[in-house]
């Protein structure tokens, strides 16, 4: 069925005239012409509301929501006519469009009963389906993400041993049966070697969904050098779940990597430690949410996303995440989007996640910064629904190619590209099932950086892992410009 809400935007071109009797006549005849424009008979005959699945029945009804306001304009205007304007023939014609309006609103809310969303497994990705444990690569602003702490290293006399490292690792894992009682723990291996036993994770089980949120950490308590780490290198962070009533593991079931910055300090004093997040620097998502979580908060973020993902959620706002590395350039502050070349939303960038390091180099010290920008869009919205109040943009009305640019420092610093289709729904890369496990709201973005960062980056790890090392990228992601 063709797109049924386009000729209902005329009248808001109309609003925007001079005040006066003119003008009010102009405005009532406007909407007039575009109230005469209904459902096409072959849905809506006046009897018979033939609507065959979920899609159309939310198609219809943002037509009729739409309908209904352009009918409050009409009546607005209509009451702005002198005695004499207020015609016989014209509030016959209101009333003509205001019995058509409530019949199909009353045949469309008893389709409804008949027609249920659809569900949807709420997660895509290479590990979907197989039976086994999965992280949860990214949802909302949250990401699998490694972590190290320095702790100084014991004294030998007058002279203090190589600083030593533990890792913390924060992330959330899926697993059909999972119960209560289930565990996660975590093996840091390094050249194939186990870096001391298994460390028992904090692994939080939701009560409504089988999700849990983990965290780990090598090196718990108070310090014990020999339960630390002091080699450089790359360290494999293996994940072991157990179900701990059952007797079941499941070994290795993911591996994440930790590429680790050994740091000069100043003096005498040993290298401390640091994790290179240079690999996150590779992807930017977009996400289609209910904008029902808090900054900060894995349980609202995974909530979220999966009450989106398993259910058909017309009403859903946008938000943007994607990385920056920098020594001291400009931060991100403003995103504006455009639809064909023309601006449409915008926002401020509302959240910034920092790791810095801070070293001892030639003299001087020197501070590498990488920062997580999230940007939220409150008045996008996927489609129309019944309800929603202000002014709002439906990218279900304008379907086609989007970039979204974000500023700092009088400065472009990245754009990034996704295109809406007829429903309202972003387009997602053939590579991203194949390469990341995700909720179903999620989407990579193509990007484009335009200006460098002042720091130096590994942009060959970067186009071969992500998300604290857990996803390797299929061909063709992360897309790029």
């Amino acid at each position: 069925m063709h797109r049924l809400c386009t000729a209902l935007f005329v009248v808001t071109v109309v609003a925007g005239l001079p005040g006066g009797a003119d003008a009010q006549l102009a405005e009532l005849e406007a909407a007039f012409a575009t109230l005469d424009k209904k459902l096409p008979t072959e849905v809506w005959d006046g009897k018979t509301m033939n609507i065959r699945d979920y899609d159309q029945l939310l198609e219809v009804g943002a037509f009729l929501i739409e309908y209904k306001r352009v009918l409050a304009v009409a009546r607005k205007a209509y009451d702005g006519l002198s005695g004499d304007e207020q015609t016989e023939e014209r509030r016959e014609r209101l009333n003509g469009y205001a019995d058509w309006k409530t019949h199909a609103i009353d045949a469309a809310n008893e389709k409804a009963k008949e027609i249920k969303p659809p569900t949807y497994f709420p997660f895509t990705g290479p590990d979907v389906g197989k039976g086994k444990p999965f992280v949860i690569d990214t949802v909302g602003h949250q990401w699998t993400r490694l972590r190290v702490r320095t702790a100084p290293g014991p004294s030998k006399g007058n002279k203090r041993q190589p600083s030593r490292y533990s890792i913390y690792a924060e992330f959330a894992v899926y697993y059909e049966d999972m119960a209560s009682e289930d565990v996660v723990l975590i093996q840091p291996t390094k050249g194939g070697k186990k870096l001391g036993p298994p460390k028992l994770c904090k692994t939080n089980v939701f009560t409504d969904i089988p999700v849990a949120v983990v965290n780990c950490d090598t090196h718990p308590g108070s310090p014990d050098y020999r339960d630390l780490y002091s080699a450089s290198g790359d360290v494999q962070v293996q994940l072991i779940y157990r179900k701990v009533i059952e007797g079941k593991e499941f070994k290795n079931f993911e591996t994440l990597l930790l590429r680790l910055n050994q740091l000069p300090q100043a003096g005498t004093y040993p290298p401390s430690w640091g994790a290179d997040y240079d690999m996150e620097l590779g992807p930017s998502i977009i996400q289609q949410y209910s904008g029902n979580f808090v900054l900060g908060d894995w349980a609202d973020s995974v909530h979220d996303a999966w009450n989106h993902s398993v259910s058909h959620l017309p009403a859903t706002s946008l938000l943007i995440r994607t990385m920056f590395k920098s020594n001291g350039s400009s931060e991100p502050r403003r995103v504006a989007c455009l639809h064909e070349g023309k601006r449409v939303f915008e926002s401020k960038v509302q959240d910034r996640w920092n790791a810095s390091e801070q070293a001892f180099r030639g003299g001087d010290w020197q501070v590498t910064r990488w920062q997580q920008a999230v940007i939220f869009f409150d008045e996008v919205r996927s489609r129309p629904v019944s309800g929603l109040g202000g002014a709002m943009y439906f990218l279900s009305e304008h379907p086609g190619e989007y970039k979204c640019v974000i500023t700092g420092g009088g400065k472009v610093l990245k754009e990034l590209y996704f295109t809406i289709d007829a429903k309202g729904n972003i387009a997602k890369p053939a590579c991203q099932a194949k390469s990341m496990n995700s909720p179903r709201s999620i989407t990579l973005l193509t990007t484009k950086l335009k200006t460098p960062y002042n720091a130096k980056w590994d942009k060959k790890l970067a186009a071969k892992r992500a998300y604290g090392g857990g996803v390797t990228w299929a061909k063709g992601c992360p897309p790029t410009k």
